[in-house]
């Protein structure tokens, strides 16, 4: 339900505006808070914006618990408004600030005539983007340096005191319908391997698989990632919310062990195109883990995100990576000259040989 902020409210905004993740948000509530903010945006300032049509706040509940806030910003370009909301820790993981933005959305087009509703989400707030996905609202680009943090920290890029956002926003005639670059990804296997999202507690795992051998054959930005476990769990998270890359752990179908990593890059998705990579720990190597990971991930590539053709770029000398290509059914093309930037040193070139299935 969303309705008027009332009195009994304070408190439950007391904590909100103490939590850490309400902290990233850009709705009205001030952080830290006090039992004085709270009065004043219940008692004053939600009222006042009521009044002048300027700022419309709603308290998202249920039967008998706050669950967070939604909100409407006018803007100065007539029809356009600006949206944005948080959630307390008893709503989150439920789907019910989705909703509650779904339903506000609704009602601005329609009682509103709002023809732009747009919102901006911190770069790396998954949450918050993913609220923003499935209540309909499409990708239109990221600013760089576009808010102030609100704890004065740096941002993603580095930038003291500013992050990065993702510019999101619905037009009225847009259908209602999740707008995620990339489908929900449920666990699959072959009673050997399994393919899964990254988790934090793979951290640890990660950085002690990374080694010699395999930073002989990757790209630079992948072995910084991979020495820094939860650098590569973040941006794999990244990655998948912004549909650039499906990034999967690649552990044991018996016990969960985690054996390595699958991705699908999806820079050219428009154009029915992705490409698969891999990098497998030094004690699961020689068991067959990369070749039957790329199989899955190719498959699930070609079945649920339909693309037309999977490639597969390794350095020519890397005898071992050309066979679990050849194993898992891809066809060698032929070698791109200076293609690829793998070499020990940043900045070295390479030949790629490549490979490729179609669907």
């Amino acid at each position: 339900m969303l309705r008027a902020w009332r009195t009994q409210d304070v408190p439950a905004l007391v904590g909100a505006g103490n939590d850490p993740l309400v902290r990233r948000s850009r709705g009205s509530l001030p952080v830290p808070s006090t039992e004085l903010d709270a009065v004043a945006l219940v008692e004053r300032r939600a009222p006042s914006g009521w009044a002048d049509g300027s700022h419309l706040r709603l308290a998202v509940t249920d039967s008998t618990d706050l669950l967070g806030s939604v909100e409407l910003r006018s803007c100065t370009a007539p029809g356009v408004w600006g949206l944005s909301w948080w959630s307390t820790p008893a709503a989150r993981g439920r789907g019910v600030t989705s909703r509650a933005v779904t339903a506000l959305s609704r009602w601005a087009h329609d009682a509103l005539r709002a023809e732009r509703l747009a919102a901006r989400v911190e770069v790396g707030d998954l949450a918050a983007r993913r609220v923003a996905d499935r209540a309909g609202l499409a990708y239109e680009g990221t600013l760089r340096g576009g808010l102030a943090s609100r704890d004065g920290r740096a941002g993603r890029a580095g930038r003291a005191g500013r992050a990065d956002v993702w510019l999101l926003a619905r037009l009225a005639d847009d259908p209602f319908c999740d707008r995620a670059p990339l489908p929900g990804f449920l666990e699959v296997d072959d009673g050997v391997v399994a393919l899964r999202h990254w988790c934090a507690q793979d951290a640890p795992g990660i950085a002690r698989a990374y080694d010699q051998d395999m930073a002989r054959w990757l790209p630079p930005v992948t072995r910084g990632r991979l020495q820094d476990g939860a650098a590569y769990v973040d941006a794999a998270a990244l990655a998948w919310a912004e549909g650039s890359r499906a990034d999967l752990a690649i552990v044991s179908a018996r016990d969960g062990a985690l054996l390595g990593g699958v991705m699908l890059m999806l820079h050219e998705r428009a154009s029915g195109t992705g490409e698969v990579g891999y990098w497998v720990a030094p004690a699961a190597r020689g068991r067959g883990v990369a070749t039957a990971a790329t199989v899955l991930a190719t498959a699930w590539g070609l079945q649920v995100l339909g693309l037309c053709r999977v490639a597969l770029s390794v350095q020519p000398s890397h005898t071992a990576s050309r066979r679990v290509a050849e194993r898992a059914g891809f066809r060698f093309e032929g070698v791109a000259r200076s293609a690829g930037v793998m070499g020990p040193e940043p900045g070295d070139r390479v030949d790629l040989a490549t490979y490729a299935v179609v669907a």
